[in-house]
């Protein structure tokens, strides 16, 4: 073919088909047994052990990349994930994003860093939405954002919380009793 500046050249070019058939090829995996039982473990963490909590799924749990190390004796369970988590809240009735930074968790607490962004699963079912809103609203009830709402609001004792302060002396004491009432007026007092 030659080409030429300022003309233009069509060419009509037909294929031949050559059939070969090709060998089966059978592809097979095993369940990796290890990672199974880190995602349990990952999925206990973050979703917690509430009722509403069961009703979550990681749509997407291939993305999710796990760590297990001991630091000074202590055990250390890591996650991070290389995509945004798609998550499926069937009883609240959202579809998540979370963009997982990090995820640490010890015997002594956990830590998680992420954004979050929510997406209403869409429904044309009233009884499902009816449901939907009749969760969202037991789950928000003595949450965390529910007291901090009624801080900013000096709301606290008509939105149902009691506040309590540590007495004077006993601001810095390590040492509590796992029993709330056996502290009550003892070392700590209503707000």
């Amino acid at each position: 073919v030659q080409i030429i500046t300022g003309k233009g050249i069509q060419l009509n070019v037909r294929l031949a088909i050559d059939e070969k058939q090709l060998e089966t090829v059978v592809v097979t995996g095993t369940r990796d047994k290890a990672w199974e039982k880190q995602l349990k473990n990952f999925e206990k963490v973050f979703f917690g052990n509430t009722q509403f909590a069961k009703a979550c799924t990681i749509l997407n749990p291939w993305v999710l990349e796990f760590k297990e190390s001991k630091v000074n004796g202590k055990d250390f369970f890591t996650a991070s994930a290389a995509q945004p988590l798609e998550i499926e809240n069937t009883a609240l009735g959202y579809r998540i994003d979370y963009y997982l930074k990090m995820m640490v968790s010890t015997s002594d607490g956990y830590n998680i860093m992420g954004e979050v962004r929510f997406k209403e699963l869409p429904t044309n079912d009233p009884q499902v939405l009816k449901s939907y809103n009749q969760n969202r609203t037991q789950s928000y009830q003595g949450s965390l954002r529910h007291l901090m709402k009624a801080l900013v609001t000096g709301s606290v004792k008509e939105e149902g919380f009691n506040l309590y302060t540590d007495k004077s002396g006993y601001e810095n004491n390590p040492y509590r009793s796992a029993v709330f009432a056996a502290q009550l007026d003892k070392s700590i007092e209503s707000f």
